[in-house]
């Protein structure tokens, strides 16, 4: 097979990642050829996209899961189109539209866009489980089911008058970039939780909160967890960009 020299990229870097066989014919069909790509991020319709555009689909991604509910087991995770000189990979909450021109990507992407995304749902605060599979640590998002977001009188009347400025102090350390561990103590029934739903809830769109259950407690001292914590920065930086 011909080495593929994609020598002049606009618009964003490949990610190596998806120099796999499933996205090859993208690559093969722009070889040593300018081409662009556009980005979107949003939660699409993917048995949709493979039932009205099945003489467009190239290559598709299925999956079935034996421990989720019977109707969620199988289910479609990924799509290539070609649609004449431009081609779209569709994951579940991400489309990348390539394309010979700026211009032809961006429309190819906003047409699938008003026929296959999913209604943009107003997010929740919510932190993020920690879950041990053989020996494998695994994130499950969690919404908060009740917001509970304390002003500054509030705080004053559940945790003292100088709780606000002990807020702004605590959060300034975080944001500071200076490691550490934060360790609320307290009687049972003080308000820990409840101040944490708090934080929660007031900090979400800006920090991450994790829940690690005790039986994943030796991962805070372990190396591994320095692998894992870099994939999760890679991870939350490509969902933060939203054209390439």
């Amino acid at each position: 097979m011909k080495q593929l020299q994609p020598d002049r990229i606009f618009g964003g870097e490949i990610n190596p990642q998806h120099l796999d066989y499933f996205s090859l014919p993208v690559y093969e069909h722009f070889n040593g050829k300018p081409f662009h790509i556009f980005k979107i991020v949003q939660q699409w319709d993917i048995p949709k996209i493979l039932t009205d555009c099945k003489s467009s689909v190239i290559r598709s991604r299925q999956s079935f899961d034996p421990s989720l509910p019977e109707r969620q087991r199988e289910r479609a995770v990924a799509v290539l189109l070609q649609l004449d000189d431009a081609f779209c990979f569709i994951e579940a909450s991400w489309l990348l539209c390539y394309a010979s021109t700026p211009e032809i990507a961006r429309k190819k992407a906003l047409q699938l866009m008003k026929r296959f995304a999913q209604p943009v749902k107003k997010e929740k605060p919510k932190f993020h489980v920690l879950s041990l599979r053989s020996d494998t640590l695994e994130i499950q998002a969690v919404e908060v089911a009740k917001p509970f977001k304390l002003g500054e009188e509030e705080l004053q009347l559940h945790y003292g008058t100088d709780a606000p400025e002990f807020e702004r102090y605590l959060t300034g350390a975080w944001d500071s970039g200076v490691a550490g561990v934060t360790i609320f103590r307290g009687s049972p029934g003080t308000g820990k939780t409840s101040y944490i739903r708090h934080l929660i809830s007031k900090l979400w769109q800006t920090h991450r909160f994790y829940y690690l259950p005790m039986n994943a407690c030796r991962y805070l001292s372990s190396p591994d967890m320095v692998e894992f914590w870099l994939r999760i920065n890679r991870i939350t930086r490509s969902r933060d960009v939203e054209a390439c």
